[in-house]
């Protein structure tokens, strides 16, 4: 399914609204549950006609604004219930689509929201309701809206044994966006970001290359004599804001660890304010509440948890990202992922990066930051953005093997309570491939230095 239609209504709908709802769909149609009764699934003769996802509770504002419409938000109370439909994308989907989501909307106010038409004509009937059509050796999933999340459809789908085997390939048109979050899941080795031109041409999202339609991988890069042009106007000089991105990794006893406090510190002296929500997917509806994320990752350990946030800064820079909880003998390990949006290259907020570092210094591994053209609001469309520029990294003093960590080309300044950490700008007045060049010799130097001290062999410490 490909057509998507969201109803946001003051209440949760019970079991009479639902049913009157589903009825509006049509009186013949067949209900089936799906995964344990999470999923509702719509049929009629031709096939599965539309698929519905329970409500959530809406706790935390801006996730309407920034997945569906910005005035949308106008007209909703300050806490509604957000229920999710996948139809299929013809006239009968959409249509029965609308009737679900009217009535609920209806049933206590609120409104209602549709992507485009999702007409990409290559949709086929699948076990899985957010799978588009299955080649040989990859899933496509098909998106028509403007900004498409890593949604609890998309991970399910991800957790099927033959997508991670062999590929997952989402399609969308050329006005789509993506999240952080979906965006990095797109750069992963079996994963591709296939976009549809308006001409019905294909291209790569993150590279422009032409890709065509293959009955055994889904989509791969077109055949072309000489070296391959990307696609028309892929590479777009039109002004860009700049991005952040902040990749880190921390640890701490298992008794005494505390998820997302290492976020909010990183947060707070970036932008200036903590996240103002989270969830396991996209859309991420909960507030910010660390005890309730503890509560959860303990609640599934020793399986590893993925938790989606984001927040807005105070002058409307947005941010987003993935921390990831690891339980390994005695400790836990957090990894964390992170891209801050802002206007332009004069607001970035170079002088708070060692304050950041300090922030989490105690417990903290590694640490990469780098600058890119980017979004605002941390959203990326199908343009070519350049090569990020490395910004600078830290190591935690031991992992840095100590005075040895003050060596090397890049000058390190020691930082943070305890034990501390190293970390090592890179002068802002050097091109980006020097800068690059620097990071890789500072860390060569010092992965050799745990070499003849006996520690990890070299290459760890990226």
């Amino acid at each position: 399914m490909s057509y998507d239609v969201v109803a946001l209504h003051a209440d949760n709908p019970d079991l009479r609204t639902l049913t009157r709802a589903l009825e509006d769909a049509g009186r013949d149609l067949r209900v089936r549950a799906l995964a344990g009764g999470h999923l509702l699934r719509l049929r009629d003769a031709s096939g599965t006609l539309l698929t519905l996802e329970p409500a959530q509770l809406v706790e935390a504002p801006g996730e309407v604004e920034r997945l569906l419409d910005p005035d949308l938000a106008a007209g909703l109370p300050e806490r509604c219930w957000w229920t999710e439909l996948r139809a299929r994308p013809d006239e009968a989907g959409r249509e029965a689509a609308h009737r679900v989501a009217d009535r609920l909307a209806l049933s206590s106010g609120g409104a209602v929201w549709t992507s485009g038409p999702a007409d990409f004509g290559v949709w086929e009937e699948t076990e899985h309701p957010a799978v588009e059509y299955t080649a040989g050796k990859a899933v496509v999933v098909a998106q028509d809206r403007p900004v498409v999340p890593f949604s609890s459809w998309i991970s399910d789908v991800l957790a099927d044994p033959a997508v991670q085997e062999h590929g997952f390939q989402l399609l969308t048109p050329a006005h789509s966006r993506l999240t952080y979050a979906l965006r990095t899941l797109m750069a992963l080795p079996l994963a591709r970001w296939v976009v549809r031109t308006e001409e019905g041409d294909h291209f790569d999202g993150l590279t422009g290359l032409p890709l065509r339609r293959h009955p055994e991988h889904g989509h791969v890069p077109a055949r072309a004599e000489g070296p391959a042009a990307p696609a028309e106007g892929f590479l777009d000089e039109s002004p860009l804001g700049r991005q952040i991105v902040v990749d880190f990794t921390t640890r701490a006893p298992k008794d005494a660890f505390d998820p997302g406090l290492s976020v909010e510190r990183v947060t707070e002296r970036l932008v200036g304010v903590a996240p103002t929500a989270w969830g396991p997917y996209e859309p991420a509806l909960a507030p910010w509440n660390r005890k309730r994320m503890a509560r959860l990752a303990r609640h599934r350990a020793p399986r590893p948890s993925l938790f989606r946030f984001r927040g807005t800064g105070p002058g409307g820079s947005r941010f987003s990202g993935d921390l990831r909880l690891i339980w390994e003998e005695g400790i836990v390990r957090e990894q964390v992922s992170l891209v801050l949006g802002h206007p332009d290259a004069e607001s970035v907020p170079h002088h708070a990066l060692p304050a950041a570092v300090a922030a989490v210094a105690e417990g903290l591994e590694m640490m990469h930051v780098r600058l890119a053209r980017g979004r605002e609001d941390a959203t990326y469309a199908p343009r070519w953005h350049g090569l990020a520029e490395p910004l600078g990294f830290a190591v935690g003093w031991e992992r840095a093997e100590g005075s040895h960590g003050r060596g090397g080309p890049l000058e390190g300044t020691r930082l943070g309570e305890g034990s501390g950490a190293v970390w090592y700008p890179v002068p802002r007045d050097v091109p980006r491939e020097r800068a690059t060049s620097l990071v890789a010799s500072q860390i060569e130097y010092l992965t050799a230095g745990r070499g003849r001290s006996g520690g990890e062999r070299p290459g760890h410490l990226t």
